[in-house]
């Protein structure tokens, strides 16, 4: 499965039996506060499951250090596996911003996403509403901003400049799209940034 990634797994605290396995998130997504969305398990990967911990909590216990990845990888290869449809809207997400990464130095529609896509409007939309809690067009102007403060950092070019290079019709378009998701104009969010540096 395309989100598993295979890095060691570590015990998130002392005395528990919660081990963390880390899968790759969407920067775009990783901050929201998103209701826990529950998976489907069969009784098979229920009684995995607890073998699992049984087994790492009695190695740990008499100080035994064996990796656990491999069963790890298992265990989490079964559930998704068994919950196909809840990770296929991840991996179009996860499309979707690799497509706006890729593409945010142009002016694009609705329209150019859902084609990219193969989805329509309203499928677009409630998919980026749902990981997001944005709409599609918002969630690229916001790409198209936070790609343009590290320009705005790291150049002398003009606000015109930088909003033409990220396709903005025309400097107060920027501006006026900057503040509404930094809450500041671009040349004060350069100049408060400088001076900090």
């Amino acid at each position: 499965m395309y989100c598993w990634k295979n890095q060691q797994s570590k015990v998130i605290a002392e005395n528990t039996q919660v081990l963390e396995f880390p899968l790759k998130p969407s920067t775009y997504c990783s901050n929201q506060d998103e209701p826990t969305t529950p998976l489907k398990v069969t009784e098979g990967i229920q009684q995995f499951t607890t073998l699992f911990f049984a087994y790492y909590t009695y190695c740990v216990a008499q100080g035994i250090y064996f990796p656990v990845e491999q069963a790890a990888v298992i265990l989490v290869d079964l559930i998704l596996s068994l919950n196909q449809e809840f990770w296929f809207t991840d991996e179009v997400f996860s499309t979707l911003i690799a497509f706006m990464e890729k593409n945010v130095r142009d002016s694009l529609t609705i329209n150019d996403f859902c084609r990219a896509l193969h989805v329509s409007r309203a499928s677009l939309n409630r998919l980026s509403r749902k990981h997001a809690k944005l709409s599609a067009m918002k969630l690229f102007r916001i790409c198209k901003c936070r790609k343009s403060e590290k320009v705005l950092l790291e150049t002398s070019l003009t606000v015109q400049e930088v909003g033409k290079m990220f396709g903005f019709k025309d400097a107060s378009h920027y501006i006026k799209t900057f503040k509404k998701i930094n809450g500041s104009t671009p040349l004060e969010f350069r100049r408060k940034a400088r001076r900090i540096q």
